[in-house]
């Protein structure tokens, strides 16, 4: 949220080509397992988990996807904003607002915001009327966070203008300051692949070798044997 907490995730490409770069992000965090059970377990302490913490578990609710999917937005240079309130599927739904123009992908022709349905994958304009949101309470992003506090909250009744207070009333002012907090993330460090086959190659190696392991360990612990592997008669099978 505003003032620090969890650091924009940093994409390994630095900016988007368009909406079909933005569409890949939304197709990536759109299959991501949607867990209501572990949406009730996370809040009987109502912290939202790092991204990391919803990769290593590969599941999340509306509000870990739409935060994954709006960490990854800003780590490319788009103006994306986490959206919260009553929908449609459930009482706490979030979705992700982009602001922009149209040839990055973050508006529509217009130049309307597009709301990002990250569970569902799907983006829409923030009027269009199927917009899985009913009611807009609360847009964040990782620099401060707004109320809406005007007097319809339909994402299609809504003015969009952020810095206009009388439409949307920002929790950190001039007057008040965010203070910034220490992130809880680790940093990612993305790994060279412009030389594809070896990747592969190094990848293929690390999974027979774990194989292996475990067939060593299993045969030593529950047959009491040991087990020699041919690596001869392995190069053979995987040339047929």
């Amino acid at each position: 949220g505003g003032g620090g907490g969890e650091r924009v995730l940093e994409g390994p490409s630095g900016s988007a080509n368009g909406e079909q770069d933005l569409r890949r992000l939304l197709r990536f965090v759109s299959l991501i397992p949607t867990s209501l059970e572990w949406a009730r377990f996370r809040r009987r302490a109502d912290v939202w988990p790092t991204c990391r913490e919803t990769l290593d578990v590969c599941t999340g609710d509306h509000e870990e996807h739409a935060l994954m999917l709006c960490n990854l937005f800003l780590g490319v240079g788009v103006e994306a904003y986490v959206v919260l309130g009553p929908g449609v599927r459930s009482p706490r739904e979030a979705l992700v607002l982009t602001i922009g123009s149209s040839h990055t992908g973050a508006a529509g022709r217009d130049g309307e915001p597009l709301m990002w349905n990250p569970t569902a994958n799907q983006v829409y304009p923030a009027g269009h009327a199927r917009n899985a949101m009913v009611s807009v309470t609360m847009v964040f992003n990782d620099r401060n966070m707004w109320a809406n506090v005007q007097q319809k909250g339909a994402p299609h009744e809504l003015g969009w203008e952020l810095a206009n207070d009388k439409q949307w009333r920002p929790f950190f002012t001039n007057a008040f300051p965010p203070r910034q907090l220490g992130s809880v993330q680790m940093a990612i460090h993305y790994a060279d692949n412009r030389n594809a086959a070896a990747v592969y190659e190094e990848m293929a190696a690390s999974l027979e070798g774990e194989v292996r392991m475990v067939i060593q360990s299993y045969r030593r612990n529950k047959l009491h044997s040991t087990t020699d592997m041919n690596s001869r008669c392995g190069k053979q099978l995987k040339a047929q």
